[in-house]
């Protein structure tokens, strides 16, 4: 996890943390309860620092849905997580793409990226893959783009 990831994770166990404090619990169980919810979200107990995104927004999930049980729109869109980074990085490739002179959607791209996929198709591809597609592509369009003036 990142900075931020790391930061948001223990704000939203605090918040949760609270509740247990608030109902009674000692500190302790309270910390063990924080294992627990691992466990019903991942399916394991898993350290805090080796979460993965989705392990993340199921753990944060788990987490609101203690402190902020009646709202579960909250909770369904921290689950709901995964697919927006998904679109966000689709969006931000067909940017790319376009500003390194790639036109001709998937097919194109996949030609421009074939020692990359090595024989995958887009569908093949985890939020990873992609992630370094879309540094791949902004290396690309810094090299293309004028010196000055452009965002990339």
């Amino acid at each position: 996890m990142n900075a931020a990831q790391t930061k948001k994770y223990w704000w939203e166990w605090g918040r949760a943390r609270t509740y247990y404090i608030g109902r009674g619990l000692t500190h302790e169980a309270a910390d063990q309860k924080r294992h627990d919810l691992h466990v019903k979200a991942l399916g394991r107990d898993k350290s805090s620092k080796s979460l993965t995104n989705p392990d993340l927004d199921k753990v944060i999930a788990a987490f609101r849905a203690v402190w902020d049980g009646g709202n579960l729109d909250a909770q369904m869109r921290q689950l709901d997580q995964p697919e927006a980074r998904l679109r966000a990085l689709h969006a931000r490739i067909a940017q790319l793409a376009e500003a390194c002179g790639i036109e001709g959607g998937e097919e194109a791209l996949g030609a421009y990226l074939k020692n990359f996929l090595k024989g995958r198709s887009w569908g093949d591809l985890t939020e990873r893959d992609l992630e370094k597609v879309a540094g791949i592509l902004g290396r690309r369009a810094k090299q293309l783009a004028p010196a000055e003036g452009q965002p990339f």
